[in-house]
């Protein structure tokens, strides 16, 4: 399952970069539920596609090409742990927006992701899932 998992993982963020956000839908359950983390403004948790295209407009509100780029997948039965880079170009000022990093466990059933829930850290996330950083079987992208 962790290998299914960590296809289907791959290929929502492969998606997203080639066909854009909208493209992600289909590894997405109808019921998602995705908790932005409590540092940030747009703080709270989407629920269902709708919910997610909200959380997708408040970035296609300011951003143009956008970007999420996993540094690595690191399997944990029905989660997937992805530390990425994340990015964009300013949608008015043309500027590229600061590289930033943040880490996000993804919860899969049955072939669909069920929830994303965002962290500041790659260590923050693994101690929710209780991995130590050491975690096997991971895969660099």
């Amino acid at each position: 399952m962790s290998h299914q998992n960590m296809e289907i993982v791959r290929s929502l963020f492969s998606s997203f970069e080639q066909l854009g956000p909208e493209s992600t839908f289909r590894f997405l359950s109808p019921e998602i539920e995705w908790e932005v983390r409590p540092d940030l403004p747009d703080s709270r948790t989407y629920r269902g596609h709708d919910g997610v295209r909200e959380l997708f407009a408040t970035f296609e509100d300011v951003l143009d090409e956008q970007w999420y780029r996993p540094r690595e997948l690191i399997p944990a039965g029905d989660l997937v742990v992805v530390p990425l880079r994340w990015g964009g170009r300013g949608k008015t000022s043309g500027a590229t927006v600061e590289e930033r990093e943040e880490t996000w466990v993804l919860t899969l059933q049955d072939g669909l992701v069920t929830r994303v829930t965002e962290y500041a850290t790659k260590e923050a996330a693994l101690e929710a899932v209780r991995l130590s950083g050491d975690a096997q079987g991971s895969s660099r992208d």
